[in-house]
């Protein structure tokens, strides 16, 4: 009974949090679609591309002798026959797995694509033996998990060339980061920083994003990197410096709009839990004038006391979750040349 009460005052603060919110959530709904369309725009989802490669770099260093056939049965499609000792490792990966996106991967060979498109042009006879694959598949999942349970194997740096259209000719330095803050709510961002080498000049946020997206999608390996080492390191020391001072001031912004919420959510636990001990006490003190019995007035006194132990035990589980953990990690960092066409 006092769990259900629990929850029912809850219910009643989320209830009334979302009547006096109601203007907001309309205008929150308008931005979080704003978001979206920048996202798109910028690149920020998983693309097929990344997958395919994602996939094929997965089989060339784990399982070699599995065949994975481009173009078939049809462009944009796969197919891949597993060894024995793939098949072993994917089976237990998904052993407990009984969603539909499982069930094919129980197979040694099997079809899919990275592409929801290239399935809906697809004949009736390829559609129900070529199955979607994204991101949450099982399949990557496995991936996922034999690469990070072999994270030793992997360096998070990198060389590359690239054309663009807009840097001048030169070598650059990036770097990016991943930032975790954690409080009332969690922000997760990736970081980017790029510095020329030579002309020192600097490019942060949205236009060092644009720029390594544009490097992950044409950039292509460079296997004899002949730049200056030692500028290099200078300029990956002044890039870490930038991307540090903006953290701070990322966290900064966060604290202060984290005390914001913590307040507002503060007022209204006391707001909903005052107004409930206000009426305890005004029927406590009814029965009392009217002489009732003491066997009801101890249950009345019971829900007051009940009332103001959750107000306590409710404004202490806030401030817990105020505290903010902000976390800074490097996720990747290296050099690229951009070249003439």
């Amino acid at each position: 009974m006092e769990q259900s009460e629990q929850v029912i005052e809850l219910r009643l603060i989320q209830i009334q949090a979302l009547e006096e919110s109601g203007d907001a959530l309309s205008a929150l709904s308008d931005y979080v679609q704003r978001k979206i369309e920048e996202d798109r725009e910028k690149g920020r989802y998983i693309q097929a591309d990344e997958l395919e490669n994602y996939l094929i770099d997965f089989f060339d260093r784990e399982f070699q002798g599995c065949e994975l056939n481009h173009n078939t049965p049809a462009d944009r499609c796969f197919r891949v026959r597993l060894t024995p000792e793939a098949h072993s490792s994917l089976s237990s990966f998904i052993h407990d797995d009984r969603t539909l996106s499982a069930r094919p991967l129980r197979q040694r060979e099997f079809y899919f694509t990275f592409r929801r498109e290239v399935i809906q042009h697809l004949p009736a006879s390829q559609k129900r033996t070529v199955h979607f694959v994204n991101h949450l598949s099982p399949l990557i999942r496995w991936i996922t998990k034999i690469n990070s349970d072999r994270a030793h194997v992997f360096f998070d740096v990198s060389a590359l060339l690239v054309t663009h259209p807009e840097l001048p000719l030169g070598d650059y330095c990036y770097r990016i980061e991943r930032w975790n803050l954690k409080g009332l709510s969690n922000r997760e961002t990736l970081a980017y920083g790029v510095r020329s080498l030579s002309a020192g000049s600097v490019y942060l946020n949205d236009e060092a994003e644009l720029i390594i997206q544009h490097l992950l999608r044409r950039g292509s390996d460079w296997d004899y990197v002949d730049s200056d080492t030692e500028q290099l390191t200078r300029t990956h020391d002044a890039l870490e410096e930038d991307l540090g001072m903006r953290f701070s001031a990322a966290v900064a912004d966060f604290e202060a709009e984290n005390s914001t919420v913590y307040q507002i959510k503060v007022q209204r636990v006391q707001g909903f839990y005052d107004r409930r001990i206000a009426q305890h006490e005004q029927r406590l003190r009814t029965l009392r004038e009217a002489g009732r019995d003491a066997r009801i007035i101890r249950p009345a006194e019971g829900m007051l006391k009940k009332a103001i132990d959750n107000k306590e035990t409710r404004l202490r589980e806030l401030k817990e979750k105020a505290q903010t953990d902000p976390t800074q990690s490097q996720v990747a960092a290296g050099i690229f040349r951009v070249t003439g066409a």
